[in-house]
C-alpha cells in the first residue's frame, strides 16, 4: 500500500466514508490502517502536543490522539505542513471550526466495518493492523502564554483562550 493511495482514500473519505473503503479487499484495508498508524506515529511530536493545547485549551492522551487523527483527516498537504511547521495550522484552521469541535477521524472504525462486511472478524482485523506504539516524548512545557507565543505566534494569536484555560485548569 502506498502513501499516495492512503492519502487519496483520506480525501474521498470525507464525502463517503464507507464507500471510499468498500472497493478494497481485507488485505488492503489492513494495509491502509497500517499507513494510518504510521502517520499517527509520525505526528507524535511535542510541537503538535503544544498545538493541540493552544487550539483546544486542554490536552490529554486521548485528546492528543483525537487531534492527530483529525489532523490526518485534513489531508496530506495540511498534515505535512503541520509536521514541518506547527504554526502553519493557523493558516487554514479557523476559530469557528474549533467551536464545532475536533473529533477523532474515524478512519480505522470505518475500515473495520468494511473488513467485517467482507467476512472478516473484528479481533482478526485489530490483530492484523497491530497496536500502535508511540515513542515517548520528552515533555518541555512552556510556563506561560508568552512562552507559547514565542514558539507559536500565529496559533496563540488565533486560538489562545485564557478564560477557557482557567475554567478547565483552575
Amino acid at each position: 500500500m502506498t502513501e499516495d493511495v492512503f492519502w487519496e482514500t483520506v480525501e474521498r473519505f470525507h464525502t463517503d466514508p464507507f464507500g471510499s473503503l468498500s472497493h478494497f479487499n481485507r488485505f488492503d484495508l489492513v494495509e491502509l490502517c497500517r499507513v494510518f498508524q504510521q502517520m499517527m506515529r509520525a505526528s507524535y511530536k511535542l510541537e503538535l502536543l503544544h498545538a493541540a493545547f493552544v487550539i483546544e485549551s486542554y490536552v490529554s492522551d486521548d485528546t492528543f490522539d483525537d487531534f492527530r487523527s483529525w489532523l490526518i483527516g485534513r489531508g496530506r498537504a495540511k498534515f505535512k505542513d503541520a509536521l514541518a511547521n506547527v504554526d502553519s495550522i493557523a493558516n487554514w484552521l479557523s476559530p469557528d471550526e474549533i467551536l464545532a469541535g475536533i473529533e477523532e477521524f474515524t478512519f480505522i472504525n470505518e475500515a473495520e466495518k468494511a473488513y467485517s462486511a467482507l467476512g472478516g472478524l473484528d479481533d482478526e482485523f485489530y490483530r492484523s493492523i497491530g497496536a500502535r506504539k508511540d515513542s515517548r516524548i520528552e515533555i518541555s512545557w512552556p510556563e506561560s502564554k508568552i512562552e507559547f507565543e514565542e514558539m507559536y505566534p500565529r496559533l496563540v494569536g488565533a486560538f489562545w483562550n485564557s478564560e477557557k484555560i482557567r475554567g478547565l485548569h483552575g
